[in-house]
């Protein structure tokens, strides 16, 4: 690994320095002015989020989940998986 020397790192500070000067203006305006309007956005579309879709994504997962609950209860459902289960007994009887 290279060793810096001090005035190498004091040149790098300095150049750093430098650049930050010019980028604080926008730092700062984006500070004040662009980072309020995203939050505001942000905070609204959430709320219309959980106004709007929550509730609907809600209901539509415990139509899911009955539907699923109701198809499981019922004897294709069961047969099936017994018949799964004596083919995977024959296949390890065949082997």
């Amino acid at each position: 690994m290279k060793k810096i020397t001090r005035k190498e790192l004091d040149d790098m500070v300095a150049q750093i320095v430098k650049q930050r000067e010019k980028i604080e203006p926008y730092v700062s305006k984006y500070q004040q002015e662009i980072a309020p309007k995203i939050k505001e956005y942000v905070e609204k579309a959430v709320n219309e989020y959980h106004a709007k879709a929550a509730p609907k994504i809600l209901q539509h997962k415990k139509i899911m989940m009955t539907l699923f609950y109701m198809y499981t209860n019922t004897t294709v459902y069961k047969s099936s998986k017994q018949r799964l289960n004596w083919q995977a007994v024959v296949g390890r009887v065949k082997r």
